[in-house]
């Protein structure tokens, strides 16, 4: 029974020591990733000073470098964690910085700029560990590209992260002798910072290939535990990784064997002298019950009544044998004395067995002055299990945040309270750290010049004061009266992002990240009741909190629009023209299906027109094909599409709601041309072929098929309309 129980034991030390690597290593990836997204935001806020410089056109070029500095040093003071902020053009020269520049310094030699220069769809990159040519610091650079339309590399901003900042993040976990926290790329298993770190010399040296968390890194794994022995130390250890979901890095934490086992074999002597107990204690009773019923001849009910004194015995020591491990404790309810307790609860406050004996609860609790006070607190849990947070004083006067679960249990008749605690303290700083990096992110967006917001996607959080400006609204309660989201604000137009184009269950912020960044556009009304187009950028702060950022690019959309109307219009008759449909007829297809029509393509061509250009002229020839297109273009309906496709051919798109209709429109289309009185010219007709589109075709089996019913019309006297279904 001990061999077994010496077995259970250990099996239970190497998984408490899993359990205890994987929440110290997403305690760490939390803290890691959160700085991460914190230089992610300042890179973001970093891009938009440098894009509105040019807002500052009054302004020399000392007085920019000046205007930059001061703005990127106001970044820096509000994120302890960066130390240099710089701006770098496309060659990789620094041109701004929040550190005063007294010689040209160029980076393009360096890995991670030549990586975003080389890749077109990279926008952010990270660094090995580098020597800041700016700070003299060991640092990690994390880099966010600023591209043209084109993806083509304008330039980048940069934050440094000094390497001490990591350092203090893994070194704030208690991994016990010979334990080890590190950061590696996930890329390439780099080493960017390790705790404790004997040999400088590892930093920036790769594992092995048959490493086996390389080899599960590279698999595809993203968290895993696993039992293994250093290469550096032979040491052996219990290690977790996380790879992280945004960046190219995960975090591993590592017990050494010596630590996991030191509970295991502190508890296999007790369970040994337990049992032993146990066995002497079982052997010694049934002798006495032995002997009393030989001499005695003792009942039947004497006999059950030292059977139970057994299984009390029994009881006793298997609850002592569940207690010897865990920060778990029993107390006296009416003294609050500790009576019981595992060797974790004994760790955890740091007191010696004697002083451990004579400890309480009050001694402990740092808000309880009395037995009384204890009483009150514990006088709602009963059988049932409860929860509560309390703080706990440890012997040398230190505090730590306790989370406690509790229940009532009956010993020989007796009322006491079974607690199991933990420690939350790393748990609260990391909440209290995010809360005050939120309210420093609320700073930092009020001074920005765009509207910004905090948002879940679902209701605003937070907005600055361009876009109560902007809305015509006080704050964010006269906001809240009518509206949850901005979205609620987005036009209708299909040139840009709206609610229309997306499932009404669907969480717009999340939809447009799924659009090519050039697209993530959408319109909206001011105050002043006029149209603006907003270009959106969107980065994650939280789990549950995005920034979003609407940059005015409304004067830029009107121009796009201009030329793009003057690149898809006939110079002459300001039809659309060829290139019109090619770049919209997979449009015309998906709306058709959408909207559960049919689609028809019909190709018109003026019979006789060469005749008009020998008798008239070319000139005049032109105006009646300006006049032609009017004529079209007020006899067909709102929503058909009028496209010169060469010459005297024109191409007509019918959306239907049944392919039966389409003689009658193209028929009340041709006897509208033939009865015009076009001017100069007089009376003239065309030809028309048709077809419907056949779902899944060729657009061009399209095309051809109505060509042929054109063919067909032209043959059979002209003026005449032909349609191959």
């Amino acid at each position: 029974m001990a061999l077994f129980q010496g077995y259970f034991e250990y099996k239970k030390s190497i998984k408490d020591a899993i359990t205890i690597t994987n929440n110290l290593t997403t305690i760490l990836t939390k803290k890691l990733e959160n700085d991460f997204d914190q230089a992610n935001n300042i890179l973001k806020l970093a891009e938009d000073i440098v894009k509105n410089l040019s807002n500052e056109k009054k302004l020399n070029s000392e007085e920019k470098q000046e205007f930059i500095s001061s703005k990127f040093n106001f970044l820096i003071n509000n994120f302890k964690n960066i130390s240099v902020i710089n701006y770098l053009d496309k060659d990789g020269n620094i041109i701004y910085s929040s550190n005063t520049l007294h010689n040209k310094i160029n980076l393009s030699d360096r890995r991670h700029f030549l990586e975003l220069k080389n890749n077109k769809d990279l926008m952010l990159s990270f660094s090995d560990v580098i020597v800041s040519r700016t700070t003299n610091k060991n640092s990690l650079a994390q880099l966010l590209a600023i591209r043209d339309t084109k993806k083509e590399l304008i330039g980048a901003v940069s934050v440094l992260i000094d390497l001490e900042t990591i350092n203090s993040v893994l070194s704030s976990i208690d991994t016990g002798k010979n334990g080890v926290a590190l950061l590696r790329r996930s890329d390439d298993t780099t080493l960017i910072s390790k705790y404790p770190i004997i040999d400088k010399s590892e930093i920036n040296k790769q594992l092995p290939l048959n490493n086996d968390i390389s080899v599960r890194i590279r698999a595809g794994e993203k968290t895993s535990s696993l039992e293994y022995i250093a290469s550096t130390d032979n040491e052996k250890r219990v290690a977790s990784f996380i790879v992280m979901d945004k960046y190219p890095f995960y975090v591993q934490v590592a017990l050494s064997q010596e630590e996991y086992l030191r509970q295991w074999k502190r508890n296999l002597i007790i369970v040994s002298l337990l049992i032993l107990l146990f066995i002497l204690s079982a052997f010694s009773l049934f002798w006495v019950v032995r002997k009393n019923y030989l001499k005695e001849q003792l009942s039947i009910n004497k006999q059950k009544e030292l059977m139970n004194e057994i299984l009390k015995e029994k009881i006793k020591y298997e609850t002592l044998l569940k207690l010897s491990s865990d920060a778990i404790f029993v107390v006296d309810i009416d003294t609050s004395e500790i009576l019981e307790y595992s060797y974790q609860t004994q760790k955890n406050l740091a007191y010696n067995n004697k002083e451990m004996k004579n400890l309480t609860i009050v001694d402990i609790d740092v808000d309880l002055k009395s037995v009384e006070e204890f009483k009150e607190i514990i006088s709602n849990i009963n059988s049932e299990i409860i929860s509560l947070q309390r703080v706990h004083q440890r012997k040398d006067g230190s505090l730590y945040n306790a989370s406690i679960t509790a229940v009532k249990i009956k010993i020989n008749g007796k009322d006491y309270i079974y607690a199991s605690t933990r420690d939350i303290t790393e748990k609260i700083k990391i909440q209290n750290k995010l809360e005050e990096s939120y309210k420093n992110l609320e700073k930092l967006i009020e001074t920005q010049n765009n509207i910004v917001i905090l948002t879940n996607g679902k209701e605003i959080k937070f907005a600055n004061q361009k876009f109560f400006d902007f809305l015509g609204f006080k704050n964010l309660i006269d906001f809240k009266e009518k509206h949850k989201c901005i979205c609620e604000f987005f036009i209708e137009n299909n040139r840009f992002f709206h609610l229309k184009k997306i499932n009404e269950n669907e969480i717009w912020s999340d939809k447009i990240l799924e659009l090519e960044e050039s697209k993530r556009v959408v319109c909206m009304k001011g105050k002043d009741s006029l149209e603006y187009q907003f270009s959106v950028w969107i980065n994650t702060f939280d789990d549950e909190t995005k920034i979003v950022s609407f940059t005015d690019i409304s004067q830029t959309i009107l121009e796009n629009i201009y030329l793009e109307e003057k690149i898809l219009h006939d110079k002459l008759t300001n039809a659309y023209n060829r290139e019109f449909f090619e770049n919209n007829y997979k449009r015309f297809i998906d709306n058709s299906k959408i909207n559960n029509t049919k689609l028809a393509l019909s190709i018109l061509d003026i019979d006789y027109f060469k005749d008009v250009n020998d008798r008239f002229g070319h000139d005049v020839g032109d105006l009646f094909l300006i006049e032609f297109v009017q004529v079209i273009q007020k006899y067909s309906r709102k929503n058909d599409i009028l496209i010169r496709w060469g010459g005297e051919e024109f191409i007509l798109i019918l959306e239907l709601d049944s392919s039966k209709d389409i003689e009658k429109i193209l028929e009340n289309l041709r006897n509208s041309i033939e009865f015009h009185n076009f001017q100069k010219v007089g009376n003239k007709t065309c030809s028309i072929g048709a077809t419907i589109y056949k779902d899944d075709e060729d657009i061009l089996k399209t095309i051809k098929r109505a060509d042929e019913s054109l063919y067909q019309a032209k043959n059979s006297g002209r003026n005449k309309v032909v349609i191959i279904y």
